[in-house]
């Protein structure tokens, strides 16, 4: 299988890069692009003679605007052979960014899957049927790592991250309050930036390592969209991390789980936080049980290639990546077993049209009725024939079959 990777230049390592090298090392990267809004042309200029088997996108609803927004270009990528998969890295209708909605919007009528990162946009993506899901983000397993035990590294908790509103009514705000007392308090070390630059994991890695606890505070949404990329980031490199309990996504509370992964607590409680902070800095044993559970959760299931593989079995099967992740959801009442991709069995037997007669006797067939109920089976077998041999041929089936041998080499069961 042959799969381009198109990303925006203003996006992190975990999304952009990382992913790109890792699609890379799994033998499965065709061409890559980093574009931004002067140079988007060449993709096009490329896609009019690619021979990928997959196009994925990151974040292109939202940061590659500029890929979409004429009806020219939206009419390129409707025509498009290739399928296409758009990761919308952004929160949609959560987001505080007045244009999510606009931009989303206009990406939705262009490319075949998404994949969201907040299980509410569910709502948003419901027109796209079975060709959307949700699907948790992931960390780039390759290099964030363990380096340094817990207790050789300092004992402090410390935050990284933005702060600046954008000019934003209540962007951060939850983050900057909360933030704010911990600082009063001596709680908390703080890096007013972001960390781990677009083309280097290196200093971010340093960073998780040289302390034995940090914090997810509040983002850009209400609280409790899910997990951040700063989550797996820091359960990889064995970096104990408080987190806020979610609220409303009961999809995403499911990935890990309180006081075995991270340490929850609740913004409108700080007292118990400080609580907390303090005790798990004066127990490391207890910390670093903690961190040692949480490192090899998210190694085992949330890497770039867990995901990688994730969203081909989506594309070529239709089985979502939450079902991937928590097989239970299946059993949820209200989600139908309703996939993409008709499944169809090709090892099916059937009767040939012509044989019905002689398993039934010419005696039979003087029933008119029954004559009517033959020719009904007859018209529906050759529409199954025709769908059969129509699949074959689609770019959908095609990109099965090629999942299917990667599989293979890569010595992933297959469950057909």
């Amino acid at each position: 299988m042959k799969i381009d990777f198109v990303w925006p230049d203003n996006i992190h390592w975990t999304g952009g890069k990382g992913f790109a090298l890792t699609l890379e090392r799994m033998g499965l990267l065709n061409k890559c692009f980093q574009l931004n809004q002067f140079n988007y042309e060449q993709l096009f200029d490329y896609l009019k003679n690619s021979t990928s088997d997959l196009i994925i996108l990151m974040c292109a609803d939202h940061h590659m605007i500029y890929l979409h927004n004429t009806s020219q270009k939206r009419e390129f990528w409707y025509k498009l052979k290739i399928p296409t998969v758009c990761i919308a890295w952004e929160l949609i209708l959560n987001s505080r960014f007045p244009d999510s909605i606009h931009k989303s919007s206009s990406a939705i009528r262009c490319f075949d899957y998404f994949l969201y990162v907040d299980e509410k946009d569910s709502i948003f993506y419901k027109k796209k049927g079975n060709n959307a899901c949700f699907m948790p983000l992931w960390v780039d397993g390759e290099n964030f790592k363990v380096k340094l035990a817990p207790p050789e590294r300092k004992n402090k908790l410390f935050f990284f991250g933005q702060i600046t509103d954008f000019g934003i009514p209540n962007v951060y705000s939850e983050r900057k309050i909360l933030l704010d007392k911990l600082l009063e308090k001596n709680l908390v070390e703080f890096t007013d930036k972001q960390i781990g630059s677009l083309d280097s994991f290196e200093e971010l890695v340093l960073k998780l390592n040289n302390y034995t606890a940090t914090i997810n505070l509040p983002s850009v949404s209400d609280v409790g969209w899910g997990y951040s990329t700063r989550v797996y980031e820091a359960m990889a490199c064995g970096t104990l991390l408080f987190q806020y309990n979610l609220k409303g996504r009961p999809i995403a509370a499911k990935i890990f789980k309180d006081y075995q992964h991270y340490i929850p607590y609740d913004i409108d409680n700080f007292e118990k936080l400080a609580e907390q902070i303090n005790y798990y800095l004066k127990h490391i044993k207890d910390l670093e049980t903690i961190t040692i559970t949480a490192q090899e959760e998210v190694i085992t299931k949330h890497t770039i290639e867990h995901r990688i593989q994730q969203i081909i079995e989506f594309v070529t099967t239709g089985n979502k990546v939450e079902y991937q992740l928590i097989p239970e959801l299946k059993n949820r009442e209200h989600i139908q077993e309703d996939y993409a991709i008709p499944k169809i069995s090709l090892d099916f037997s059937y009767q040939l049209p012509e044989e019905i007669s002689s398993i039934l006797g010419d005696s039979e067939l003087t029933n008119p009725q029954l004559k009517s109920e033959i020719q009904s089976l007859k018209t529906k077998l050759k529409q199954a024939e025709d769908l059969i041999d129509a699949m074959k041929t689609s770019k959908f089936w095609k990109l099965r079959t090629a999942w299917f041998k990667v599989k293979k080499l890569l010595g992933i069961p297959s469950e057909d």
